[in-house]
């Protein structure tokens, strides 16, 4: 599922209207920091937060308190209570007692309503700036990234190596470009489709000694885009194929996951 896809379930994450399984999903993506997702659903937020503000207010009918008060006196009466000085005080005190309570639990709701309100709105703009962040952090990375690979592509030495996505990336296109003079590799992808919840992908280089060098982790956006330059060390050897395959975020070992592109070097 892409962000495009999940963007229509925020909505009902929010309402409570999904499963559980797809309500897990969703909180699972949106813990990994996916500033695509984290922008659609500080906007299900403001929409929600605005609807309560769209409504007129109702008063409530004056039978109501008639009806409120007749239950007061067919109990009063059920009870044969006598007419005294006590039941008169009593028929006195209790409308009023009820009015005072009525207009204390009206006014504790609304000012619960607006401190929500005003807690909600706090929220979703710290929600948005979170979400801002990330994604500026991001468009920087990958301006510094286009900029290797311009450099890259002016290269006298330049070497282009297509990565296969095979049956689990079908549709998408990867290349390499080695710049041989400036010893850097960098990786422009399309159409592949986003890692699995909890995971990235991770670009491997193996030796001929078939020994996997880490050349780096990266993420794709809403069009399976991403771009990503690394640098080799010299005394690693021969290098015989580059892989892609899906890790879990944070790891640093060796490939545990499916590989997703691969392509070989000699």
């Amino acid at each position: 599922m892409n962000c495009e896809e999940r963007q229509d379930l925020i909505m009902l994450y929010l309402t409570d209207d999904l499963s559980s399984e797809e309500s897990a999903e969703l909180r699972r993506h949106l813990a990994t920091g996916c500033p695509t997702c984290a922008g659609y659903l500080a906007e299900a937020q403001a929409v929600l937060a605005a609807l309560p503000l769209a409504l007129d207010p109702v008063k409530p009918r004056a039978a109501a308190k008639r009806k409120l008060m007749d239950r007061v006196a067919d109990s009063a009466e059920a009870n044969r209570m006598a007419d005294s000085l006590a039941l008169r005080i009593f028929r006195v005190l209790v409308p009023a007692a009820v009015a005072a309570g009525v207009a204390i639990v009206a006014t504790h709701a609304v000012v619960m309503s607006s401190a929500n309100y005003w807690q909600r709105q706090a929220e979703l703009f710290q929600t948005m700036a979170q979400g801002q962040d990330r994604e500026v952090q991001f468009l920087r990375a990958q301006m510094a990234d286009q900029k290797n690979v311009i450099r890259a592509m002016e290269s006298p030495g330049l070497k282009l190596v297509e990565l296969e996505g095979g049956k689990l990336q079908p549709s998408a296109v990867a290349r390499l470009l080695w710049d041989q003079k400036a010893g850097t590799w960098s990786l422009l992808t399309q159409n592949v489709t986003p890692p699995p919840t909890g995971k990235n992908y991770v670009l491997w280089y193996i030796n001929t000694n078939k020994t996997p060098i880490r050349a780096g982790s990266f993420n794709v956006d809403s069009m399976g885009c991403a771009a990503m330059t690394s640098t080799i060390p010299k005394d690693v050897g021969t290098l015989a194929v580059a892989a892609v395959t899906d890790e879990p975020i944070g790891s640093v070992g060796g490939p545990t996951g499916a590989i997703q592109m691969v392509a070989k070097l000699q």
